[in-house]
């Protein structure tokens, strides 16, 4: 172990609590199908070469992994280190650093839980393998900030995702996002589970609005089906969510919101908030794959 506390239960930041259940906040989202946005981030960092790690027993880990990879090869980037075979929850990263280092990796991304991730970076760093970018999908917000000075002094640098607008941006959705956590007595900067709690509520709003005004199972779910323009209470800033159509990513219309973290805060990354990128025609990714 590298000692590294763990700071979310989600193997990519995102799937559990939203994409299993019947009306996730962000639709039908297909893993498998793969799209430009990481790859053009990786490249705006002035990366070439992606290393990318993910669980062999998860499914959609492995495909998370695999996908970042076809990411950036879509992009005219080499992908020259994937692992979609990691053990779950491991930190045996002196291997992976090594070999990611002898590859020439200068970005990496990991498809894990931040124990592992950032157990990787430590290593990498140990093995002076320092990369021009590393992404990683758990941490951004809260999540960080209640892990410790231990994982915030290995996250200095690091670039994290939201599929949400970053409170850092200061809109009008994100200001009245934090004004409602602090009428309930939370001051603290939103986690991952209060983003996808609130995002969740709102979307029940709009179902039940659209369900009659004696909302039964049936109305609602088929006012949910019907959901064009779920829009998270303002948090996807300019984009929307139709939830009766399959998505290759998490955020709306394939966009992520980029921040890197320094000193004690996350600061937007102009160009990518958000970042925007399009489906790759005909490539799919699979976990055995």
């Amino acid at each position: 172990s590298q000692g590294i506390p763990v700071i979310g239960a989600a193997e990519d930041g995102t799937e559990w609590i939203t994409s299993n259940n019947m009306f996730g906040v962000f639709g039908y989202t297909d893993p498998r199908i793969v799209t430009t946005t990481y790859g053009q981030y990786f490249k705006m960092q002035g990366a070439t070469n992606v290393g990318s790690l993910g669980y062999s027993i998860s499914p959609s880990s492995a495909e998370s992994a695999k996908g970042a990879a076809a990411s950036a090869e879509a992009v005219g980037l080499k992908a020259g280190y994937l692992n979609a075979n990691f053990p779950f929850g491991s930190t045996n990263v002196q291997p992976v650093a090594l070999a990611m280092k002898s590859a020439g990796v200068d970005a990496v991304t990991a498809s894990t839980d931040p124990n592992s991730a950032f157990a990787l970076i430590t290593a990498l760093r140990q093995v002076g393998a320092n990369p021009k970018v590393a992404v990683f999908a758990t941490g951004y917000g809260g999540d960080l900030q209640q892990a410790g000075p231990d994982a915030q002094q290995v996250a200095q640098g690091l670039s994290f995702l939201s599929t949400w607008e970053p409170v850092e941006l200061h809109t009008s959705a994100t200001t009245q996002f934090q004004n409602d956590l602090k009428s309930v007595g939370i001051t603290t900067d939103p986690t991952y589970a209060e983003y996808a709690g609130y995002t969740s509520i709102a979307l029940l709003v709009q179902g039940l609005q659209g369900a009659g005004s004696n909302p039964s199972n049936s109305s609602l779910i088929n006012a949910l089906s019907h959901i064009t323009n779920f829009t998270a209470a303002g948090l996807f800033g300019s984009h929307s969510i139709n939830l009766s159509q399959r998505v290759g990513s998490l955020g709306p219309d394939n966009c992520y919101w980029f921040a890197k973290y320094s000193g004690s805060t996350f600061q937007p990354v102009s160009g990518a908030v958000p970042l925007c990128g399009t489906v790759v025609p005909g490539k799919t990714v699979t976990p055995s794959s």
